[in-house]
C-alpha cells in the first residue's frame, strides 16, 4: 500500500480464496531487491511427519487358572484400627490437670527426666536398653507425673513441709522414760559398747547378746557419744529413720502420683498410731521399714525401666538391712519383686533381675564382712543364737509368749493405721481395677505377702504389719486426695478421737499402773505426767 488509506481499506476487506499470497512457484530474488524490502518472506518449511512406530507382534501369555469364587475362610479379615484416647481420656488418666509449662519449668523438667535416670518408665530387658525382643511380655506402665505449672511447690515450702514432719518426729523425744523391754535391752547393750574396746559384737549386762546384728548399735553408739546418755540420744537414729522413711515414701509417690499424693502419703505416715510408735522407739524397726522400703522400691525402679543403677542401690539397701535385722531384710524385697514378675508370667525380666555380679558383690560386701566377723569371734554360738533362735525360731515356734490367732493382724492393721482407718473401705472397693495397675499389683502383692507370711509365723508381734506398711499408706494417699463427704465426716470424727484419746492418756496411764502386777510397767506408768 501507498497510503495509510489504502492500508486500512486492504486490511478491512476479507481475502478472497482465489487469491494466493504464496509464490507459486520458486523466484529467484537479488540482494538489492531483499534489501529493499521488496522480497517476499521465505516459506517456513512444512513439520516432519510424525511415522507411526511398527507395531510389535504380540507375545503368547501363560494360560491363566480358572477363576474361582471366593469363600470367607480364605479372606483374612481388615485389620482393626484401635482408635486414639480422646483428649478427655487423656486428661482424666493424670492425677493433676496439665497446663502449660513456662521456660523455666520446661528446663527444669529437661533436666529431671529427659536424661534420668531411675523413674523413666520403660521397659526394658536390661541395662540402659529399652525393651528388646528377648522379652517374655512387654508391660505398659505409666510415665513418670509430668509437674504442671503451678503444681510444683516451691523450695520455701517444701523446707516447711520437712521441717514439720522432722519435728513430729523428735519432738519431746526424750520426755518419756525407756518404756518398752526391748528399749531398755537396746539401750543398755550400746551403752556397754561405747564402753568396751570391741565393737564388732554386743552384750547385755556382760553376757554376748545375738538378737539382733549390729548396725543400729552403731548409730545409737554414735548418737550416745555426741548427746550423751539419756533418752533422747538412745531413741534419735530411729526417729531419723522414720523420718527418712516419710521423705523416700514422698519423693517415689511425687513422681508417679503427683504432688498431693505424695504429701498425704508421707503425712499420712508420719501420723499414724503404729509408725509413730515404733519410730520413736529406741529398737531396730524403724531403721528396718527404711530399709526395706529403700530396697523394695529401688527393685520397681529396675522393674520400670531396667537400668542397673536402681538394682544395684536396692541389693545395696538389703545389704544395710542384713546389718539392721537379718534375712528378713533380703526376703521381703525379694518376694514382692519374684510375685509380681510370676504374676506377669515374665521369666526373662526375673532372670535379668537377679544377672547382676555388680549387684551381688555391693550386698555381700556390705553385710558379709561383720557376719564373717560374728562367726570368727563366737561360733556355733552366733549361729544357734542369731540364725536359729531368733530367725527360724520366731517363725517355727512362739517365742517369749508373742503369740496370736490366724487373723491377728487383720485385728492389728486398723488400730496401726489409725486415725486413717476409714480409708481402709474405698481401698477394699478398688481392690480389682488396683490390681490391672502394674503399680497397684506390685503394692498389693508386696502388703498381702507381708499379711500372710507373718499370719503363718509362730511368733506374733504387732511391729511386722509394719513391714508391709509402705505399700498400704501409697494406696490409701490415693484415695485420700479423692475422699468423698461420707469418709470426711468419717475421718473427722477418727482424728477427733485420737486426738481426746492423747489429751486424757495420762489419766488412762495412772488408770493403768492402778490395775497392773508388773512392778516395771506399775512403776513406769506412775511415772507419767499428771
Amino acid at each position: 500500500p501507498r497510503s495509510i488509506s489504502e492500508l486500512m481499506e486492504t486490511v478491512g476487506k476479507p481475502a478472497r480464496p482465489e487469491e494466493d499470497v504464496r509464490p507459486s512457484e520458486p523466484q529467484m530474488w537479488t540482494a538489492t531487491a531483499a534489501q529493499a524490502g521488496k522480497a517476499a518472506p521465505l516459506p517456513r518449511p512444512p513439520p516432519p511427519a510424525v511415522r507411526a512406530p511398527a507395531a510389535q507382534p504380540a507375545l503368547p501369555l501363560p494360560p491363566q487358572p480358572p477363576a474361582r469364587a471366593p469363600t470367607f475362610d480364605k479372606i483374612a479379615p481388615a485389620p482393626v484400627r484401635i482408635p486414639p484416647p480422646s483428649a478427655a481420656e487423656h486428661r482424666a488418666s493424670r492425677p493433676i490437670p496439665l497446663t502449660a509449662l513456662s521456660p523455666d519449668d520446661e528446663d527444669d523438667y529437661a533436666r529431671a527426666f529427659a536424661s534420668d535416670d531411675d523413674d523413666t518408665q520403660v521397659m526394658g530387658g536390661g541395662g540402659t536398653d529399652p525393651a528388646s525382643p528377648e522379652a517374655d511380655t512387654v508391660i505398659a506402665v505409666a510415665a513418670p507425673m509430668r509437674r504442671a505449672y503451678g503444681a510444683r511447690p516451691s523450695l520455701r515450702l517444701l523446707g516447711v513441709l520437712m521441717t514439720v514432719l522432722l519435728a513430729l518426729w523428735i519432738a519431746r523425744l526424750g520426755a518419756a522414760p525407756l518404756f518398752d523391754v526391748d528399749e531398755g535391752a537396746f539401750a543398755e547393750a550400746t551403752r556397754e559398747l561405747t564402753l568396751s574396746h570391741d565393737w564388732g559384737s554386743t552384750t547385755l549386762n556382760g553376757v554376748d547378746r545375738f538378737d539382733k546384728p549390729i548396725l543400729i548399735y552403731w548409730f545409737q553408739a554414735v548418737s550416745l557419744k555426741v548427746f550423751g546418755l539419756n533418752e533422747f540420744a538412745v531413741r534419735l537414729p530411729s526417729a531419723l529413720a522414720a523420718f527418712l522413711w516419710c521423705l523416700a515414701i514422698g519423693q517415689f509417690a511425687w513422681r508417679r502420683f503427683g504432688p498431693p499424693v505424695a504429701i498425704a502419703a508421707a503425712g499420712m505416715l508420719a501420723t499414724s498410731l503404729g509408725p509413730m510408735l515404733i519410730g520413736r522407739a529406741a529398737t531396730a524397726d524403724s531403721l528396718l521399714n527404711l530399709l526395706l522400703t529403700l530396697a523394695t522400691l529401688d527393685l520397681w525402679r529396675h522393674l520400670e525401666n531396667g537400668h542397673d543403677g536402681p538394682r544395684r542401690r536396692a541389693f545395696a539397701w538389703i545389704g544395710l538391712g542384713l546389718l539392721a535385722k537379718g534375712p528378713v531384710a533380703l526376703l521381703i524385697p525379694a518376694a514382692a519383686a519374684g510375685l509380681w514378675l510370676l504374676a506377669w508370667r515374665d521369666r526373662s525380666r526375673l532372670v535379668r533381675l537377679v544377672n547382676d555380679p555388680k549387684a551381688w558383690a555391693l550386698m555381700v560386701g556390705i553385710s558379709a564382712p561383720w557376719y564373717i566377723y560374728a562367726i570368727a569371734r563366737h561360733g556355733m554360738a552366733f549361729v544357734d543364737g542369731f540364725l536359729l533362735h531368733h530367725n527360724l525360731q520366731r517363725f517355727t515356734g512362739s517365742l517369749e509368749g508373742h503369740a496370736g490367732s490366724l487373723f491377728y493382724y487383720l485385728e492389728v492393721l486398723p488400730v496401726a493405721m489409725m486415725p486413717w482407718t476409714p480409708l481402709l473401705v474405698p481401698m477394699a472397693l478398688r481392690l480389682r481395677a488396683r490390681w490391672q495397675e502394674p503399680l497397684g499389683r506390685f503394692m498389693l502383692l508386696w502388703l498381702g505377702f507381708v499379711l500372710v507370711f507373718f499370719s503363718l509365723s509362730g511368733t506374733k508381734l504387732p511391729h511386722y504389719v509394719l513391714y508391709g506398711f509402705t505399700p498400704l499408706v501409697l494406696l490409701a494417699a490415693q484415695e485420700l486426695v479423692a475422699v468423698r463427704l461420707a469418709l470426711r465426716l468419717a475421718l473427722c470424727a477418727t482424728i477427733l478421737g485420737v486426738v481426746a484419746l492423747g489429751a486424757a492418756s495420762p489419766w488412762i496411764a495412772h488408770e493403768a499402773a492402778a490395775l497392773t502386777h508388773d512392778p516395771l510397767y506399775q512403776a513406769l506408768l506412775s511415772s507419767a505426767p499428771p
